[in-house]
């Protein structure tokens, strides 16, 4: 796991959060047949990790300064989660489309209301 290139994995998740925006716009009838395996699942783990409290801690601090932009989040947030991944400090998956729906739902949610409920 420690030969991920932080960079490309970025591409990756601001190609993912393309991919979830334009998807949305979409009729979901149109896309099911052509949709890759995982992208809903992704969005229910998503769901679920952005929850979890330690997290919201970890991201939370390196946000400090970002907007409620899904791709400045992605920037800001996704050189943090891999190191901590690759230090076991936090466990989930490396997966961009994953990293997408983290970013993209963060940015839907505040921000500030985010943040502040990791204090709890």
């Amino acid at each position: 796991m420690s030969n991920i290139n932080p960079d490309t994995f970025l591409k990756k998740v601001q190609k993912s959060i393309d991919l979830i925006q334009f998807s949305e716009q979409l009729n979901t009838e149109d896309i099911q047949p052509y949709g890759s395996v995982g992208f809903n699942e992704s969005k229910k783990e998503a769901e679920a990790i952005i929850q979890r409290r330690e997290f919201k801690q970890l991201v939370c601090s390196s946000l400090t300064k970002a907007t409620d932009d899904a791709f400045e989040i992605a920037n800001t947030m996704t050189p943090i989660l891999i190191g901590a991944i690759i230090a076991e400090t936090i466990v989930m998956p490396l997966n961009p489309i994953l990293f997408g729906w983290l970013a993209v739902l963060i940015a839907r949610s505040g921000l500030a209301g985010f943040c502040d409920d990791s204090e709890k």
